[in-house]
């Protein structure tokens, strides 16, 4: 299908490191389907890569808005770099807890949404919804929490928590849940 061209010809680019292809192929995905996100997500990741900071921006929060579940990896993306210490668009702790909560709304068993909702839930003081939040996330993934001193073991209203990232890369045919 054109599509599947499409798809092989981004892949090509990437390994090539052909910035210009890429774009172009992005651009034709995600316009041959506009209503597919799929195609909509690398293409804001693209631009977000490649100093167009407004365009893939507006992309990413036309995926992911604050009011209705969108776009999982948008929303995530969206906390997560609203997390981080000079972040590209500032959220307030409320509109990153919107966002987690609509993660966890597609996928409940998502651990870096728990991590980062306990992160939220601590710089607030709320350190029962903190705790609440890492408990969930030690449900998840036990093996990785058992003994772990900076997660549920060491809560003592001063939680050091793990920063996690997206792979902020845009392949297609890979591993496309990038959390």
């Amino acid at each position: 299908s054109l599509i599947a061209q499409y798809e092989d010809a981004v892949n090509t680019a990437v390994t090539a490191k052909d910035v210009a292809r890429q774009e172009t192929y992005l651009r034709a995905l995600a316009s041959f389907r506009p209503t597919e996100l799929a195609y909509r997500y690398p293409l804001a990741q693209f631009m977000l890569s490649h100093g167009k900071t407004a365009e893939g921006l507006s992309e990413m929060a036309g995926m992911a808005p604050e009011n209705r579940p969108g776009h999982l990896e948008a929303h995530l993306w969206l906390a997560n770099q609203a997390l981080k210490p000079k972040p590209i668009l500032q959220l307030s702790s409320e509109q990153i807890e919107r966002h987690l909560k609509h993660v966890l709304g597609k996928s409940p068993q998502n651990l870096q949404a728990h991590l980062m909702l306990a992160q939220i839930y601590a710089g607030r003081k709320e350190w029962r919804l903190a705790e609440q939040a890492l408990s969930e996330a030690a449900a998840i993934d036990p093996e990785h929490y058992k003994g772990d001193p900076t997660c549920v073991g060491a809560f003592d209203k001063a939680p050091v928590l793990r920063s996690f990232q997206c792979d902020d890369s845009y392949r297609f045919g890979g591993n496309s849940d990038c959390c």
